[in-house]
């Protein structure tokens, strides 16, 4: 094979790679973020019916479950005449920022 046509398959190859690996970045991204603000919401529910061993308000602790999975929260929600905390959740990486919500509470 010659030079330009090797250059030409790398080249389209690079090419139909980025896509690929940003579509796999953006669904690592959303399960990051989703499993995140499940968590937070669950711990902040808990802590809403004082159901955790420490004296904190739902939504310091929903943050400290986000922040340990390295997201940011975004929103957060106790609602305590429904027993209910929503919370908002954004996990960046590289260039992609994946928001997810979550509920946690009575049904």
């Amino acid at each position: 094979m010659s030079a330009p046509v090797m250059i030409a398959v790398g080249a389209s190859a690079v090419v139909l790679a980025v896509p690929v690996l940003m579509a796999a970045q953006v669904t690592v991204a959303g399960a990051r973020a989703g499993a995140s603000a499940d968590s937070a919401a669950i711990a902040g529910a808990d802590a809403l019916l004082g159901l955790l061993a420490v004296d904190a308000e739902p939504c310091d602790i929903a943050e400290e479950v986000v922040e340990a999975v390295g997201g940011e929260l975004v929103s957060c929600d106790p609602n305590e005449d429904a027993l209910d905390v929503r919370v908002r959740v954004s996990v960046r990486s590289g260039l992609v920022l994946v928001t997810r919500d979550a509920r946690a509470g009575p049904p």
